[in-house]
């Protein structure tokens, strides 16, 4: 992202330049999308066997995010409402323990673990999303794992996150498409290669 955002500062008051990705027309975030998070999906254990065009379809569903320096994600005891690929920053995911002595109780963290740049988190959601994929059923939002662990932010972070009810959508759209569905998604998908492709004849005759 960072080298597109010198030509968005060009345009001043009109576009964040430090979140450009929202002002970018659709085909190109789904271009950069495709290019930053299928090697991070092909990481994923559940994924390894999955075929690309599949990758494709579940990148469709993933958003980008933004989070500010020391904001917590998720609180332990939270549903498990996302999965998150970071391509810029630093989480810190760790355990809060309670101590009661008797008098009071006193919280302090037990060792923590560094999620960086290239690496994710959540992929339990996963198991929650297609628990049910080969019998058709969909995933219930109340049955969202809970987290036993606190996710905040250390830095600044940017990431693409897979959240709950996409992922219910996704699994539905997987379960089997109708052969209509079938011919839209194909039509769908040959139209934004055709403007992919253009765009790219442009930027290299300029």
């Amino acid at each position: 992202m960072h080298h597109i955002k010198p030509r968005l500062q060009e345009k001043k008051n009109d576009i964040d330049a430090e979140n450009p990705f929202p002002h970018l027309p659709i085909f190109l975030r789904q271009e950069i999308k495709h290019h930053l998070c299928l090697p991070m999906l092909k990481n994923v254990p559940m994924f390894r066997e999955v075929s690309d065009s599949r990758l494709q379809l579940i990148c469709e569903y993933i958003k980008h995010v933004n989070y500010s320096q020391d904001t917590y994600i998720i609180r332990e005891g939270e549903p498990r409402d996302r999965m998150l690929f970071v391509t810029k920053g630093v989480i810190w995911k760790f355990a809060t323990i309670n101590n009661n002595n008797g008098v009071g109780s006193t919280a302090y963290s037990s060792h923590g673990e560094c999620i960086e740049e290239g690496r994710y988190y959540g992929q339990e959601i996963l198991k929650w999303g297609f628990h049910g994929f080969s019998q058709q059923v969909l995933p219930n939002l109340s049955d969202l794992p809970i987290s036993d662990k606190t996710l905040k932010t250390h830095t600044k972070v940017e990431a693409f996150a897979l959240m709950a009810n996409d992922l219910k959508a996704l699994a539905s759209r997987c379960a089997g498409p109708t052969p209509t569905e079938v011919v839209l998604m194909i039509q769908e998908a040959w139209r934004r290669n055709k403007k992919v492709r253009n765009w790219r004849s442009r930027a290299s005759n300029t």
